[in-house]
């Protein structure tokens, strides 16, 4: 459906992006990750239209990590040239920083939107739990680094809550989107056959398995049947005892006089 592509492309791009970068490619693990959520977004806005404006977001992110790859690239050969120092690469920095909250505030108002439509609402509610958690991280962000007059005594206590708010924001999205992958499907991918493997015994075990699984279900139904069936016995004995004590003729009790 595409839940798919935006979860292995989101976790390229944030998250193996940090490895990449000590190998001096990060910026082709961004081209990489961007390129495979904003497939999976080309796909998903087929079911929601709302998806549309996360992809679209991810146009400028795209352009920008060709540009971290051609500084990935001057790094390895020296180039000196100031369009990868200096005021450029601080205005690439912030339009970085803007589109990646518009990207995030996108997606996670899409998915809360096609959660709401199906009834999801632990998927609609973590999806607005996120959106709070970036707009703070995109806050704290602002005035730790516009110069505000920070203290020096905060400002340590600041850059340590952007890390750990940066940490969270990245593995809620990641659960939010496994959880999208795992819940949400197109109109008959609800049974998907096994897959069969090439050795013949993962092919038994999976088959056994599925054998255990499925007797464990119709026990578990014949019990319910059961106890549905006695419960509506014993109500049913009960209205009719009932029914039968009302037609039952009722008598006044006469006192009886004493005698004299």
């Amino acid at each position: 459906m595409g839940f798919g592509y935006l979860l292995i492309g989101y976790l390229i791009a944030f998250l193996l992006k940090l490895l990449a970068s000590g190998l001096g490619i990060g910026g082709f693990a961004l081209l990489l990750g961007y390129g495979m959520m904003c497939w999976g977004l080309t796909r998903l806005k087929l079911f929601c239209r709302s998806f549309a404006f996360g992809e679209w977001s991810l146009y400028p992110l795209l352009l920008i990590a060709l540009y971290r790859c051609a500084t990935d690239l001057a790094t390895v050969f020296l180039w000196d040239h100031p369009i990868f120092t200096g005021a450029f690469a601080t205005v690439v920095m912030w339009v970085e920083l803007i589109f990646i909250v518009i990207f995030h505030a996108a997606v996670l108002s899409a998915i809360r939107e096609l959660a709401m439509q199906l009834e999801l609402k632990h998927i609609a509610g973590a999806a607005i739990r996120n959106t709070v958690i970036v707009a703070l991280y995109a806050v704290l962000y602002l005035i730790y680094a516009l110069p505000v007059g920070l203290s020096e005594t905060v400002k340590p206590y600041l850059g340590l809550s952007l890390t750990v708010l940066n940490l969270l924001w990245l593995i809620l999205n990641l659960l939010l989107f496994l959880a999208c992958a795992k819940d949400i499907c197109a109109e008959g991918d609800e049974e998907i056959e096994p897959k069969r493997y090439r050795w013949e015994f993962l092919n038994r075990v999976g088959d056994r398995f599925s054998e255990n699984l499925k007797k464990a279900e119709e026990t578990n139904k014949e019990e319910i049947e059961g106890f549905l069936r006695r419960r509506n016995e014993k109500r049913m004995k009960q209205a009719q005892d009932r029914d039968a004590a009302r037609k039952q003729p009722i008598y006044h009790k006469k006192k009886k006089k004493k005698k004299k």
